[in-house]
């Protein structure tokens, strides 16, 4: 989602910038007018060009920022401050599945493979990915 963000801005940024830089809405006036001549289809164009990148922009924005919240709110495995192991007690059968799988229960918490676990549901997590 970071990277759709990433490209909806920039296309919207250089839509936005080709449109009002780049983008002619003027015509030729030819011998009878003399010089260029606003186009107002041409206007309406660039108007909705202008509009498109700007849109393009502002959701690119949003999901960039989004998905840097997603990670942000995405809980670690072995976070130190994990709430989840006060708030959820263990059942004395997921103790047994823990040390059945090699998970080590002190008083400091949960060890498995050199590693700390504030919840056994982190460590069994761990354990079952090898």
């Amino acid at each position: 989602m970071r990277l759709v963000g990433l490209g909806l801005w920039i296309v919207g940024a250089g839509l936005a910038a080709y449109a009002m830089l780049v983008f002619d809405p003027s015509v030729d006036g030819g011998p009878y007018f003399g010089g260029r001549i606003v186009n107002n289809a041409l206007q309406q164009q660039q108007m909705m060009m202008l509009v498109a990148g700007c849109v393009l922009f502002a959701v690119g924005v949003l999901l960039h920022a989004v998905s840097y919240l997603a990670v942000a709110r995405k809980p670690l495995l072995d976070n130190a401050t994990d709430e989840r192991a006060t708030k959820y007690p263990t059942s004395a059968k997921r103790l047994a599945y823990a040390q059945a799988l090699g998970i080590v229960d002190d008083a400091d918490g949960y060890h498995y493979a050199g590693r700390s676990f504030l919840s056994v549901e982190d460590a069994i997590i761990v354990a079952r990915r090898g």
